[in-house]
């Protein structure tokens, strides 16, 4: 090892710092060098005078006391600094939040029980009114394929049928001591539903029937479900030929 490299690696003596053969080659050569030799002896004096010149320094009585007081005050200070600006953020969040609601509470429509008794008595007045213009307030065809009598009448709305809203016209009729005759009327859009394979069916109480739309109506296709023999029963009598 030459001077150069030997004063490189002078700053590097201390315990583990330097592979044991560099250690090993740098010791060789302060051992033959002097003028390296000296140039450590002199930084070891320095560093040697400079640590007493240090601990020789009296530490101020309650300077440890003060310190820790400081870095507390700090400590508590931003503490606060942060509580405050998570306080602006919440209260800037339920601001938000209240405004969210207001809107939310002024868009919702006021249920006004007047609005119901008009429209159950305007339904209970002329059942095929309230239905045809149900139908075309859903943009559905107004004219149903069975001349079905409304005075049996009890429901007109939409039910959930294989995870889609099915508009649905029901009939009731009762008899006495028996349980009422039931006939369902389900317009079945052919966007909805892929009718390929509807067809009539049977079950213990119900006969399901296919009623295919007129040209008129390419869009929707009628199921009629019903508990009697037939659906002559829901339909207006003959009228008498003059």
């Amino acid at each position: 090892m030459d001077c150069t490299n030997a004063r490189t690696w002078l700053a590097f003596r201390k315990p583990g710092e330097l592979p044991a053969d560099e250690l090993a080659a740098l010791t060789a050569h302060l051992t033959a060098c002097a003028a390296c030799a000296a140039a450590v002896a002199g930084a070891d004096a320095f560093d040697a005078a400079v640590g007493r010149a240090m601990t020789a320094v009296p530490v101020p009585t309650g300077l440890r006391d003060r310190l820790l007081k400081q870095a507390a005050a700090r400590a508590r200070t931003t503490a606060l600094r942060k509580l405050g600006q998570a306080a602006g953020i919440a209260a800037t969040v339920l601001v938000a939040l209240g405004i969210v609601y207001g809107v939310f509470v002024t868009l919702r429509p006021t249920f006004h029980v007047d609005d119901l008794t008009v429209r159950e008595d305007a339904v209970r007045d002329d059942p095929e009114r309230a239905v045809r213009d149900w139908l075309l307030a859903a943009n559905l065809p107004t004219d149903l394929p069975l001349d079905l009598d409304f005075r049996n009448h009890v429901f007109h709305g939409t039910e959930r049928v294989q995870d889609r809203d099915v508009p649905v016209v029901m009939f009731q009729i009762h008899r006495p001591g028996q349980r009422p005759d039931v006939a369902k009327l389900y317009l079945v859009r052919r966007a909805q539903f892929n009718l390929g394979q509807l067809k009539d069916s049977q079950s213990s109480f119900f006969s399901g029937k296919v009623v295919r739309p007129s040209e008129s109506q390419p869009g929707v296709v009628y199921v009629v479900l019903y508990t009697t023999e037939s659906l002559t029963p829901f339909q207006n009598p003959p009228r008498p030929q003059l």
